[in-house]
């Protein structure tokens, strides 16, 4: 099985690298193997990805209401594709690319 590296968050739109390492092994329970090895991030991370995220909620504040539907329904709508791409993958092991 090939082992998924995700270590970095996605921060004020790009991916970034944790300050510090502590990674975390996944276990697929299906055939109890290590699947990915995700980053858990520390303090520094995630004070960074909270003042981001402060400073977002000003414009998102001032965004219409209209908006703020038309972007919460994109993203159920991308949900909803990732669920069904991973029920299929899962059923009948084929491949899952999104991008």
């Amino acid at each position: 099985m090939t082992v998924k590296l995700k270590k970095q968050f996605y921060i004020n739109g790009e991916w970034i690298d944790p300050k510090k390492t502590n990674d975390l092994e996944v276990i697929d329970p299906s055939t109890e193997e290590v699947c990915a090895i995700i980053s858990l991030g520390s303090e520094e991370d995630t004070n960074l990805a909270v003042d981001v995220a402060k400073k977002s909620f000003t414009s998102w504040w001032h965004t219409s209401k209209e908006k703020k539907l038309e972007l919460l329904n994109n993203l159920l709508q991308i949900q909803k594709i990732l669920l069904l791409l991973t029920l299929v993958h899962y059923t009948h092991n084929k491949p899952m690319r999104v991008f």
